[in-house]
């Protein structure tokens, strides 16, 4: 029941409310209807206001069409203006440029002219260079083939004074040691000889008239006051004729010194028949071949040095073998070059005349490289003006072709509408 109370006094409540509420709205009402009637007409202008923009929005498009129709007449009159002016200046710059060609082509005409020109300058000079080198290498051939020659020479006859000179040494008996054993017993024998003739005694025989003796061996004629004298070392024996017969008798001592002395004699004897010498003058003789044999070992030592100093470790044969190969390119060049041309006098002649020959060579080689060089300039110039010639005749094709476009499409513009 509470709850129910509390629930009819809350609907009286309400009503009491709603009421009142009626009560408050009126006047309110009557504001409404007031502002519903301004609406009405702020409607109205607004109407009339969306009619004014959509006139305007209209004179508007219009005039954006006729401003963009103008602007693509003149867009048109444009494209034909400016292909025009840029035609007319490739068409200038053409003509400059074809005087500028003719005049670059004309110098590289020439440029090739002078290379060509110093090319056969060069040519002329290199053939001579080449037959001047050529002269030259002819001469210092010949010259090495007069010293081979002169080499040669003296080879084969340090060949034979060695030859002759050792055919000498080896049938040389005697050296400087035989003759030094020579020598000593030959003063050893005369030596002997000197003691002896102090020992001997002297047998003198005067003919009071002719008279014919005999001692051992040996006889004697003698006329009439002649004397016969005779060394006695020992004992002799003389017989004269038939009349009487004397004996002499030697001191000891002189004995033994004449044995002496003999006993040398015969080793100096032997010592001489040992190298085949024999004869009056046998020391001499001995001394003389001992002087040759020294004379022919100096002569072999000189030719042996002479053999080395010109053969230079090559044999003989190699050398005449050399020499027959510079005679016959000698011979060959000597026949085959050209006679019109005269040969240099000498060696010395040959190579100033190649130097000279060379130095015109290599200057007319840079005198060459110069007008290639010249002509690549000329060239190089020429192509860039011809490459950008070409460049500038497609690009005048182009503008010529796009200024025939632009003019068709303004004179067809101008037959729907005119430009004012």
């Amino acid at each position: 029941l509470r709850a129910l109370d509390i629930s009819a006094a809350r609907h009286r409540q309400i009503g009491l409310e709603i009421v009142a509420s009626t009560q408050e709205q009126t006047p309110q009402l009557d504001v409404i209807k007031e502002r519903k009637t301004y609406v009405d007409q702020l409607a109205k202008q607004e109407h009339a206001v969306e009619l004014l923009k959509l006139a305007q929005e209209k004179a508007e498009g219009q005039a954006r069409e006729s401003r963009t129709a103008s602007e693509a007449r003149q867009k048109l009159i444009e494209a034909v203006s400016d292909p025009e002016k840029l035609v007319a200046e490739l068409q200038r710059d053409a003509a400059q440029e074809t005087q500028g060609l003719e005049a670059a082509r004309t110098a590289q005409a020439e440029a090739l002219k002078a290379r060509d020109l110093a090319r056969s300058a060069r040519e002329t000079a290199e053939v001579e260079s080449q037959r001047a080198s050529s002269d030259f290498e002819h001469f210092r051939e010949a010259l090495e083939h007069q010293q081979l020659s002169e080499r040669r020479a003296r080879a084969e006859e340090a060949e034979a004074v060695v030859r002759t000179a050792t055919e000498f040494l080896d049938a040389c008996p005697i050296d400087q040691d035989k003759l030094d054993e020579i020598e000593q017993a030959s003063l050893e024998a005369a030596e002997a000889r000197g003691r002896a003739s102090v020992e001997q005694l002297t047998l003198s025989v005067d003919a009071i008239q002719p008279l014919r003796i005999q001692i051992g061996d040996e006889a004697a004629t003698l006329g009439a006051g002649e004397r016969f004298e005779r060394a006695v070392a020992g004992d002799i024996e003389l017989a004269l004729e038939d009349v009487a017969r004397v004996t002499v008798t030697g001191r000891q001592t002189g004995r033994a010194v004449q044995e002496a002395a003999q006993t040398a004699e015969r080793h100096l004897a032997s010592l001489f028949d040992a190298v085949g010498i024999a004869g009056d003058g046998a020391l001499s003789q001995a001394r003389a071949l001992v002087r040759q044999r020294s004379n022919a070992e100096r002569s072999v030592a000189d030719a042996t040095k002479t053999l080395t100093d010109n053969l230079r470790d090559l044999p003989l044969q190699v050398i005449a073998e050399k020499i027959e190969r510079y005679e016959a390119r000698i011979d060959s060049y000597r026949t085959e070059r050209d006679p019109s041309v005269p040969m240099p006098a000498d060696l010395d002649e040959a190579k100033r005349i190649s130097e000279a020959a060379y130095e015109s060579a290599d200057e007319a080689r840079r005198g060459e490289e110069k007008c290639q060089q010249a002509l690549d300039q000329a060239e190089a110039f020429a192509n860039g003006l011809q490459g950008e010639a070409g460049k500038r005749g497609v690009r005048l094709e182009l503008s010529e072709a796009a200024l025939k476009d632009a003019q068709e499409q303004l004179n067809a513009a101008r037959l729907e509408a005119s430009d004012a």
